[in-house]
């Protein structure tokens, strides 16, 4: 990846990061948001006219990104109930409106990580706001490669195949030789290319993939560390202790803790 195609940024500023729950005829309208930030939707759904776009029905769910200066309105017949969070967000470098989709459908583990940081942020504990922070920006840097990586890849036949083989096979071992059969390169070629364009290597690559799947294996309650290690292709626990804590920056039996601690 070029200079030309870094991107920096900051998140500071942060304000809320709370669940709240509305009643029937909930009727929201902000002429110019003060900040930047996101609105998760967690439960039953409303219409959402931002002025100058095509109005949004949001369900739970729905995450939307917002902007400072966005006119927008929200209503809702029914209850409905939603994460909402404001900060700054300060591009360094990168083009901030092309940067992100207006709105995303979370996976279960995106929905899982915000609601642990709407957890982290009503505890109100002397380090809740700088974890927040971190959270948070390791979510939008997250949503930042997907939409960068969905636009090489749809650029890029080669690419694309590449990352369909990963997708289908990050819960084992595998050599390279293997993904380039399956995409009719040379592996010196396809290890190359695939750097160049995605800014990281196949095994890194594989590897956020396996972390994102421990986070929800663990945060669902129902796989012990050990049945989690092998379900994602380790040979023993100490090595998969090893591979969370270097990605997730704590480690598997402390989230563990954390996640029934919080909810």
């Amino acid at each position: 990846m070029t200079s030309r195609d870094s991107l920096s940024f900051d998140i500071y500023g942060i304000t809320t990061c709370t669940e709240k729950h509305e009643g029937a005829g909930f009727d929201f309208r902000n002429r110019c948001r003060a900040i930047d930030g996101f609105v998760l939707f967690t439960d039953g759904e409303a219409e959402l006219d931002i002025v100058g776009e095509e109005k949004l029905c949001v369900k739970k769910g729905d995450f939307i990104i917002f902007n400072q200066g966005d006119n927008y309105r929200f209503y809702a017949e029914k209850p409905c109930s939603y994460i909402t969070c404001g900060f700054m967000l300060d591009f360094k470098s990168g083009n901030k409106t092309k940067a992100l989709p207006r709105m995303i459908k979370c996976t279960d583990e995106q929905f899982s990580r915000i609601d642990l940081l709407a957890k982290e942020w009503g505890v109100s504990r002397y380090d809740s706001e700088m974890s927040c922070r971190i959270g948070i920006m390791a979510f939008y840097l997250d949503l930042f490669r997907a939409t960068a990586n969905k636009e090489l890849s749809d650029n890029d036949p080669a690419i694309k195949l590449a990352i369909d083989f990963l997708h289908g096979n990050f819960k084992r071992n595998f050599k390279t030789e293997e993904i380039a059969r399956f995409c009719s390169l040379s592996p010196s070629y396809l290890r190359s290319r695939f750097s160049e364009k995605m800014g990281m290597t196949l095994t890194e690559y594989r590897d956020r993939l396996r972390i994102k799947a421990a986070r929800e294996l663990l945060s669902g309650g129902e796989f012990s560390i050990k049945e989690t290690a092998m379900e994602l292709g380790f040979c023993d626990v100490y090595h998969f202790s090893k591979f969370f804590t270097r990605y997730a920056y704590t480690t598997p039996a402390r989230f563990a803790k954390e996640k029934r601690h919080l909810g």
